[in-house]
């Protein structure tokens, strides 16, 4: 069994927990390698894991060289795919080994930074930050606390009981004898804002648009992968014949032709063509010849066309199911744009009225001194009245 090294820019990330990684190798014992590791520079990119698995159980991995523009890249969207959402502090940490990292001479090779490989081109910090999503300043506290404070301090950070920002802003600064008393006094704050049940409170998360969103964008990628299956049309197989009924040998027939037409456009149809265009010849070769009662009773059909309607069937549901998801983002972003209360004219200008009904007041009890009683009092009262009531600030 052929063995690669590990490309340096794989072990940037952080190991997989021994609990997940256990999963990993008992999925793989059961169903196979199913998705082949990466190659780049005959190194491994993608996939130290699913390697180590396989060693482990004797099985024979399958590697890929694919066309790799950026490895950088690469890695950062396999990962991301495969590992699912790194947390902040985890992607801090490995856009800070990307940044010390340098690119040898020939331009191909990554090593390691360090004070001897002067004239090497540098891995910018802004490029890592940008590629792994963080910003250069979180590389930067990320860097002042792992090399300015005691291994506690680091330790609590990246596990999450302490801000990275208060670990650098407040405790770096401190001598190394006084940073272990400030760390247990930030954790205790951070506890007390913290709810009594242990739980921090769920974000309020905006509803995404489908087109953007990583769990519908997973969804696609594995659905679009599953309807472009090369289909099982069995070209060698005769057309079905029909020796009672002629009408009904050229009606499955027809069938069969319009639904091998229609079958490589599924995963751009809605669900009103996947109704007319698939379902309806699906269902006609599935009961074609078939009574009520399940029996069989006119011409016969070969099973690779029951097999074959099986297959486009499962396209369709695929199918379906995408279309499905793509609904349940767009009605949570209606729904959430319907609880947005739009202000009317009133509400949206209380402010100007308050600031106009605020100077004008003063103006009105001055004139109501200047009338006697019956020379317009009343008119003036009740002009204040009516402004008191639609130009008086709510209270």
């Amino acid at each position: 069994m052929k063995t690669y090294p590990i490309h340096v820019i794989a072990t940037c990330y952080p190991a997989l927990p021994e609990a997940e990684y256990i999963a990993l190798r008992d999925h793989i014992k059961a169903n196979g390698l199913q998705n082949p590791i990466v190659l780049y520079e005959e190194q491994i990119l993608c996939g130290i894991h699913r390697d180590r698995a396989c060693r482990e159980l004797e099985i024979e991995a399958q590697y890929i060289r694919p066309q790799i523009r950026d490895p950088f890249e690469y890695a950062i969207g396999d990962n991301e795919r495969r590992r699912g959402q790194l947390t902040e502090i985890q992607r801090i940490e490995t856009a800070d080994k990307m940044a010390n990292l340098k690119r040898g001479g020939g331009g191909n090779q990554y090593i390691k930074c360090n004070s001897s490989n002067d004239g090497m081109q540098n891995i910018s910090r802004e490029r890592a930050a940008k590629l792994n999503g963080v910003s250069a300043s979180a590389i930067d506290r990320f860097r002042r606390v792992k090399t300015q404070t005691i291994p506690e301090v680091f330790e609590a950070v990246k596990a999450g009981e302490i801000l990275l920002a208060t670990a650098s802003e407040k405790i770096a600064p401190l001598q190394k004898d006084k940073q272990l008393a400030a760390l247990e006094e930030a954790a205790k704050k951070r506890i007390k804002r913290e709810p009594a049940n242990g739980s921090r409170p769920a974000a309020k998360q905006k509803p995404s648009d489908w087109k953007t969103n990583p769990a519908y964008l997973a969804l696609e990628k594995q659905s679009l992968a599953e309807i472009s299956v090369p289909s099982i049309y069995p070209a060698d197989a005769p057309l079905p014949l029909n020796g009672h009924n002629a009408h009904m040998q050229a009606k499955i027939q027809a069938h069969i032709r319009e639904l091998k037409v229609a079958e490589p456009r599924i995963a751009e149809m809605k669900h009103k063509e996947l109704g007319e265009d698939v379902y309806v010849h699906v269902q006609f070769i599935q009961t074609y010849g078939m009574e009520p009662d399940g029996m069989r009773v006119t011409g016969p059909i070969d099973k690779p066309w029951i097999d074959w309607a099986k297959s486009v069937a499962t396209k369709m549901q695929v199918r379906k199911i995408m279309l499905a998801e793509q609904a349940k983002y767009k009605d949570a972003a209606k729904r959430a744009k319907a609880e947005v209360k739009r202000p009317n004219r009133r509400e949206k200008d209380e402010p100007v009225f308050d600031l106009q009904w605020r100077k004008f007041q003063p103006e009105l009890k001055k004139a109501l001194q200047v009338f006697h009683r019956d020379d317009g009092a009343e008119v003036i009262r009740r002009t204040v009245e009516f402004l008191q009531k639609h130009f008086a600030p709510r209270q």
